[in-house]
């Protein structure tokens, strides 16, 4: 592992949070001038290993910027933010934003950015569920909120569910997260 540097925003949940676009290759740099103009800045980063020279086999850990091209830089919100200090560096080509307004990200969407390899493994393994053929599911959002149904076919993201709809059995395509299994709808009602 690599030591928390630039790479990390663990224990930065206070601040407010902004994404700058910067000349390729100098997120490091970037992260330099901030540090001295007194600007929390973080890019999210990868580790590789690379050979240590050209002529050896060993190898060291690196980091490398997963985001090329990116810097999220994070301010105070009780203060002003003080753009001149983040958009005077030559590095520094634009800030992320809406309708000429910069853009404010959410410590959440931050920090899927910035969250391990594994640690998104994980959480992906969880979230994933198994439902099979023939399964009785109820469907959670949609038009056909609260309709039974009857999975037919099931791919990773979309399945066909028989449904009662109007005193007859009709195929509906419907994704996977809008469905509730009818064991855990009944034990939540």
């Amino acid at each position: 592992m690599i030591a928390m540097g630039y790479h990390s925003i663990d224990g930065l949940d206070h601040l407010r949070w902004h994404a700058l676009r910067i000349q390729p290759g100098k997120e490091l740099t970037t992260a330099r001038i901030m540090e001295n103009r007194s600007v929390v800045a973080r890019y999210p980063a990868r580790i590789v290993k690379r050979r240590k020279h050209n002529r050896g086999k060993a190898t060291v850990p690196v980091a490398v910027p997963s985001l090329s091209g990116f810097m999220f830089v994070g301010f105070d919100a009780a203060k002003p933010v003080p753009w001149w200090k983040v958009m005077s560096p030559h590095v520094v080509c634009s800030v992320v934003s809406v309708a000429r307004v910069p853009a404010v990200l959410s410590f959440a969407e931050l920090h899927r950015l910035f969250a391990s390899e594994d640690f998104l493994r994980h959480q992906i393994a969880v979230k994933r569920r198994v439902i099979k053929v023939g399964q009785s599911v109820q469907i959670a959002n949609g038009p056909l909120a609260g309709f039974g149904a009857k999975v037919q076919d099931a791919t990773e993201a979309e399945l066909v569910v028989l449904c009662q709809l109007f005193g007859r059995e009709t195929r509906v395509r419907i994704t996977v997260d809008s469905l509730v299994d009818v064991d855990a709808a009944q034990e939540a009602a």
